[in-house]
């Protein structure tokens, strides 16, 4: 099993983590959905934002969570690896999908590695994967993207031993491939960012999902979508910045 977290270089760790946890009652619960399910309703442009809370219940552990990976690591204790060649696409990915072919999302910001969007069935050309797909490999010498069985172990662009199949000009490319998960230092593909930074400055809805957004560029993204009005809407299991009494912010992300 590969712990993402171990294929990482040595960094400190970025952000508060450890946080309590709060779930809504019952009522209140059932107010906010009503709430945030009006947003979508009313929007336009819908833009998702999502982390490792929406993949906790394929035992895939998040980061910042009370028992999560980088908490654990700042209280002396080892994390423990998650099975994520073998992990399924939960409930929330499921749903994500079906909001999406119904026409109530038009943009999604993931910052997760596990691949499980892709083994959802959600559409990858409106999905951005922004730190990268452990399962995903370029070839860096036509740029062609492959989709493998298992997860590969390496991460921040580096060569891998396979090889491109691919056959631009009609003849065999032969490239090696990389991985396309990011390391701490690794910079984002320039036009993963222009083209999430280009949704953030139209969309007149923001959802967050499962991230306490501790992790900038994307950390970042809501305060300046709300700065010219956005609506923003957190569903999270702690308390992010975007905590609001106007707001449907639910406590509780993947059932």
């Amino acid at each position: 099993m590969i712990c993402y977290n171990d294929l990482l270089s040595h960094h400190e760790i970025e952000g508060e983590v450890g946080r309590p946890e709060y779930r809504d009652d019952a009522e209140t619960l059932n107010a906010k959905i009503d709430k945030l399910y009006e947003a979508l309703l009313d929007s336009n442009q819908t833009c998702f934002i999502v982390g490792a809370g929406i993949s906790t219940s394929s035992n895939i552990s998040d980061f910042r969570g009370p028992n999560g990976v980088w908490t654990k690591l700042k209280n002396g204790e080892k994390a423990d690896p998650s099975d994520i060649g073998n992990a399924e696409p939960t409930t929330t990915h499921y749903a994500l999908r079906e909001l999406e072919d119904q026409a109530h999302i038009q943009w999604m910001i993931s910052q997760n590695v596990d691949g499980l969007f892709h083994r959802s069935g959600y559409p990858l050309n409106l999905l951005c994967e922004i730190h990268g797909n452990l399962f995903r490999l370029q070839c860096i010498s036509c740029g062609r993207m492959y989709y493998n069985k298992d997860p590969v172990a390496s991460v921040g662009h580096k060569p891998t031993t396979f090889k491109c199949e691919g056959t631009p000009h009609g003849r065999p490319c032969r490239g090696i491939l990389r991985d396309t998960t990011l390391d701490w230092i690794t910079p984002i593909n320039p036009d993963d960012l222009k083209k999430c930074e280009q949704v953030i400055e139209i969309c007149d809805l923001i959802v967050v999902l499962g991230t306490s957004l501790e992790v900038n560029p994307v950390g970042s993204w809501p305060s300046i979508a709300a700065a010219r009005g956005t609506k923003i809407h957190a569903v999270n299991l702690q308390e992010t910045q975007y905590d609001d009494p106007k707001s449907a912010n639910i406590g509780s992300t993947d059932p």
